[in-house]
């Protein structure tokens, strides 16, 4: 598992004893430059490096690899563990950037000359807070880098960050991937980040639409009073009422592993529409498909992957977008200072970068 940017290896822990009940091992990475402890070293600086530093979009990956090649020692040589690691028929399960990470192990080239051409083009103003965190690999000096692992052989996302970093690269991804994308995702708006990148993966692929579901949805019931979850500056839906969104990911993610067990045809029906759509439940609607319907494809390529922008600019906010930004990380530095805030309390708030403390930002513009 590789959580989002300025999250933690327990984002996804519910899902994590799911799959461990039915006998799969899991082993929740925890990426150290880009999770919330870095964040609380991070400098107020003035541009996107300082926040997230370019050399993460290497780092990730290669944290992963270090842990499956640690992970094989220990299936070789140690008596307690002989044995006890399948290595070599890996999936795995990323969320918002984590997304990314998971789609560079899966063999997808980073795209940095397309990368840094789009962030040139894409007025700042205009940019969405996942749009903020990619431009960050600009600054990589390549055209492009590739951190395929082998041993990975399925892909599971949760509202990933995609955007431009692959460029047209993403059909080099040879192993079955699920994406779930979520409707009311202000922080990696669905058609630029989900729906345009599953178009363009070329081998077996399912996409789960979560309508009425956030960026936020499938994250662990103890992140529900996160910075993220109490924003004024997004609107997201955690806690009891996205329970019907951890059921899909609990359910579908077993489902997904299991097609590469002897169990794959028992577990097959539920990977279906039918079993996705009878998951819905109030607001939640969840649909699933394994291509995008023509007049979606369509729609996509007239509007030029255009939508309603969710962009700091839009704020009521008289800051600019990376002021915004600044400003999170002043608010949230104060509050180190005060002794009732626990590093449990500390995890929770640092959950919600790119959120501001201000009610009066209570809405898009």
């Amino acid at each position: 598992m590789s959580h989002g940017f300025a999250s933690d290896r327990r984002f996804l822990r519910y899902l994590a004893k799911h799959l461990t009940s039915y006998g799969i091992t899991v082993v929740s990475v925890e990426h150290p430059g880009s999770d919330i402890h870095a964040l609380l070293k991070t400098a107020t600086g003035i541009n996107s490096s300082q926040i997230l530093p370019s050399e993460e979009f290497i780092d990730r990956p290669q944290d992963i690899s270090f842990v499956l090649n640690k992970l094989t020692l220990l299936n070789e040589n140690t008596r307690k563990f002989k044995g006890k690691f399948n290595t070599q028929e890996v999936s795995i399960i990323g969320h918002s950037f984590g997304g990314y990470t998971a789609l560079a192990l899966g063999g997808a080239s980073l795209d940095l000359k397309t990368l840094r051409s789009f962030c040139q083009k894409e007025s700042p103003l205009k940019r969405s807070p996942a749009d903020w965190l990619q431009c960050a690999a600009g600054e990589l000096p390549y055209p492009q880098r590739n951190f395929q692992d082998n041993r990975i052989r399925q892909i599971i996302i949760f509202n990933p960050i995609i955007g431009e970093l692959f460029g047209n690269n993403l059909s080099q991804i040879k192993v079955p991937t699920l994406i779930l994308s979520a409707s009311d995702d202000g922080i990696t708006p669905t058609i630029s980040h989900q729906l345009k990148p599953f178009q363009e993966l070329s081998k077996e692929k399912y996409l789960i639409m979560a309508m009425g579901g956030t960026h936020m949805s499938v994250t662990d019931m103890n992140s529900m009073n996160s910075m993220m979850g109490q924003s004024t500056l997004v609107r997201e839906i955690m806690g009891e009422k996205a329970e019907p969104v951890r059921r899909l990911v609990r359910g579908v993610s077993l489902a997904f592993i299991q097609q590469l067990t002897e169990e794959k045809s028992r577990y097959k029906v539920f990977l279906t529409p039918s079993y996705i759509e009878s998951l819905s439940q109030g607001n939640l609607n969840f649909r699933l498909g394994t291509e995008l319907p023509m007049t979606v494809k369509t729609w996509i390529n007239v509007t030029n992957m255009k939508q309603p922008e969710a962009n700091l600019w839009s704020l009521k906010s008289k800051l600019t977008p990376i002021q915004n930004i600044q400003q999170y990380f002043v608010n949230a530095r104060q509050l180190l200072l005060q002794p009732e805030y626990s590093t449990e309390k500390l995890n929770d708030l640092f959950t919600g970068l790119l959120h501001n403390h201000d009610d009066k930002l209570d809405k898009w513009s």
